[in-house]
């Protein structure tokens, strides 16, 4: 019997770890690196390592080999180059020609919950809009639209929400020392572990369309951050009280398609 190869565009801080999952599953997997000197560690993972590049044209010296797979993960940050607005487009246009040359059969995307508006409420894939990033600073539905257009491939998109977990302690992420700003509205996180086993889960279930992978359960900001510096073994951290415009990225699509969080609620593992 063949086994399943499945090749993973950036092994970063979500794609190492889902090459390494999909290995430990009996999968072949390469996986990209942009620089040589981290393809040590990509191949010691068990991951075939190669080097691709996007400029904006996806290069590489072995890209044939790279690219020889049923299912490609483009674990790729939204890119974007100072003075070029549309780079983050003509990096993905080039992964999509790519894929349709390599006869790949699926494409999973990872992307991000910031593809949500503010609504006071909870949201769902269907509320995505075409808004710029405060993060990347790219309009991330946009690039979606690029994949889920295609009809040469299936697509799947992973919605994450803000990420945490080994190297991420998110007692870290807060900028303004002590203060918790809209301390009274919710938090959208989702630890490394449930990034990975969802992603995983979803390849196997064969599942295709759009899916939001953020921890079910969200604490107040106050609550969250709070015990999170306290884990630090730091005290007093005071909230202002307020509860600002804010979103609740629901995971229901997920669940009932049979995924369970190891991480329900996000306070559960920093």
């Amino acid at each position: 019997m063949l086994v399943e190869k499945i090749s993973v565009l950036g092994c970063g801080w979500t794609g190492l770890p889902v090459a390494k999952e999909l290995i430990a599953r009996g999968y072949v997997v390469k996986g990209s690196t942009t620089r040589i000197g981290k393809m040590g560690e990509v191949a010691l993972s068990g991951t075939i390592p190669f080097i691709v590049l996007a400029s904006p044209t996806l290069e590489g010296e072995r890209l044939s080999a790279f690219l020889d797979c049923s299912t490609l993960i483009v674990t790729m940050p939204p890119p974007k180059k100072e003075g070029q607005p549309d780079w983050a487009t003509l990096v993905h246009k080039s992964i999509i020609r790519n894929a349709i040359a390599s006869g790949i059969k699926k494409v999973v995307l990872f992307s991000s919950t910031s593809v949500y508006p503010n609504l006071n409420r909870a949201v769902k894939e269907e509320d995505a809009v075409n808004q710029t990033s405060a993060h990347s600073g790219i309009d991330i539905k946009a690039i979606e639209d690029l994949y889920l257009a295609q009809d040469a491939f299936e697509v799947l998109v992973t919605r994450f929400g803000g990420l945490f977990g080994p190297g991420r302690h998110p007692g870290r992420f807060m900028r303004n020392g002590n203060s918790i700003s809209c301390s009274e509205s919710p938090v959208n996180l989702v630890h490394q572990t449930d990034v990975v086993n969802a992603v995983v889960y979803l390849i196997e279930k064969g599942c295709k369309g759009i899916y939001n992978v953020c921890s079910p359960e969200h604490p107040t900001r106050n609550v969250f951050y709070s015990a999170a510096f306290k884990d630090l073994g730091m005290e007093g951290v005071e909230g202002d009280q307020k509860l600002c415009d804010f979103k609740e990225v629901s995971s229901e699509k997920l669940i009932e398609a049979g995924y369970h969080f190891h991480y329900s609620n996000p306070i559960s593992d920093f």
